[in-house]
């Protein structure tokens, strides 16, 4: 267990960054068990179901995941006045970048998410959950497109 959660909701709460509110809590806890991403164990204590969750390659876009994205990237910048720069890391690059080029970034974030899952699948000492996203979009438009 990374956090042996039975029903101290207000405990949850004040354990996420930024905190919660309690009834918050419980609706997430509740959410999380009737999504089957925790079950609740002999002792009444929730455990997750799976160590690593991803929506995966090909996975259908929903308004929910993209609800969830948006929502971890104002965590990402908030984040940047939450946290010091020992417990977070976030940098960026401004690039022109062919299609070709486009295919290829994209094949190397999902090779490094790939390695970063199997780092967290045999860690047996985790004290914190953590966000990691990876972003790139464009900044200007085809050239055709802005005419």
């Amino acid at each position: 267990y990374f956090y042996k959660f039975k029903d101290d909701y207000g405990g949850l709460a004040r354990r996420l960054d930024p905190p919660i509110r309690s009834d918050q809590a419980k609706k997430a806890i509740a959410t999380l068990e009737s999504l089957r991403l925790i079950e609740r164990d002999n002792e009444g204590y929730c455990r997750q179901t799976a160590r690593v969750i991803t929506t995966g390659k090909g996975y259908v876009r929903t308004l929910q995941t993209a609800n969830f994205q948006a929502a971890t990237m104002n965590l990402a910048r908030e984040s940047l006045d939450r946290h010091s720069r020992e417990d977070r890391d976030i940098s960026t690059l401004t690039l022109t970048v062919s299609p070709e080029s486009l295919a290829k970034i994209k094949m190397e974030i999902e090779a490094l998410q790939n390695r970063i899952l199997k780092i967290v699948e045999t860690d047996e000492t985790v004290d914190r959950v953590y966000q990691v996203n990876f972003q790139v979009f464009p900044l200007t438009k085809h050239e055709e497109d802005s005419q």
